[in-house]
């Protein structure tokens, strides 16, 4: 049985990294890699690597593509059982990566995740579950869907907003099933509250603000709680795809085994910076990570 379920989006990367600082509206030498992505994938991954016991409710195309991300993530330790593999074409999403390691631009196509139907998840079993994580990638209905099922099987739900556009979206949940936890980043925060205020939509927000950490909102008559980044020096970052996913893993990683959200956010962030330093979108040298128990406000291990 699964410690953690993920619903969410699984995808092919496409990456390309300059070999020189990029020149626009020209050819740039660089390298081109391939391999699984997507965030409620890349989640997934990063918590089995982790130790975490997880499954993955997701849509594939049965191509080449689609086998890939499928054979990788079972060999990650991911159960893909809840995958369905009848999309017209898998996701895609290309990204193109300066030299330094900071993306320049990247397009993607998600059309097998945009046209999910409750159909997908109408069987999602949490009988025992601890965390549920749904990612703003789902359809509106979808997403509903899902977080009306956790909160009625009593998981914990985390939900990941994505992107500005999709956070945005989850305005449409205000007042229905709270989730527990929110993880946008500032742009994405600002976007969901000027529709609706964030905290209608889960009860504890973790903020992301990059190099400052993250800050812990959770509502009237409670201070925020700033929680600092784990330091890694400009000269080490290999590539930063990823490092968000990787940073919503840990913390979930470590609430399913104890700890508190404030030393969850900060084994995020050391799963984040550890992220960064790879060119993996998620690192495979997870297992000598601290204790997430052992960690306090303020430790950067």
């Amino acid at each position: 049985m699964a410690d953690v379920v993920v619903v969410g989006a699984a995808a092919i990367d496409l990456k390309a990294t300059a070999g020189a600082p990029l020149v626009p509206a020209t050819s740039n030498p660089g390298f081109v890699t391939a391999s699984p992505g997507g965030v409620g994938r890349n989640i997934a991954e990063t918590l089995a690597r982790l130790g975490s016991s997880v499954r993955l409710v997701s849509r594939v195309a049965e191509d080449s593509f689609g086998r890939l991300v499928l054979a990788e993530t079972a060999a990650a330790g991911v159960d893909v059982s809840g995958v369905h593999t009848e999309a017209e074409r898998t996701a895609t999403y290309l990204a193109t990566l300066d030299s330094d390691g900071s993306l320049a631009v990247a397009v993607s196509d998600f059309a097998a995740i945009d046209t999910m139907t409750l159909e997908h998840v109408h069987d999602l079993d949490l009988r025992g579950v601890a965390h549920l994580v749904l990612d703003a990638n789902l359809p509106g209905p979808v997403l509903a869907a899902a977080l009306r099922l956790g909160g009625e099987a009593g998981a914990m739900v985390t939900i990941e907003p994505v992107s500005v556009a999709k956070a945005g979206r989850l305005a449409n949940l205000a007042g229905a099933y709270p989730a527990h936890l929110l993880t946008p980043n500032e742009d994405e925060y600002a976007a969901l509250a000027a529709r609706v205020d964030p905290l209608t939509v889960a009860s504890t927000i973790c903020l992301r603000r990059g190099l400052a950490g993250s800050r812990l909102l959770r509502g009237p008559g409670t201070d925020p709680v700033d929680v600092p980044a784990v330091r890694v020096p400009p000269e080490a970052v290999r590539d930063v795809t990823g490092a968000g996913d990787s940073a919503t893993a840990g913390l979930i990683h470590a609430l399913v085994r104890g700890a508190s959200i404030e030393q969850a956010t900060a084994f995020g962030h050391a799963v984040a910076a550890r992220t960064v330093r790879s060119e993996l979108t998620v690192p495979t040298d997870l297992d000598d990570l601290p204790d997430p128990t052992t960690l306090t406000v303020g430790d950067t291990r």
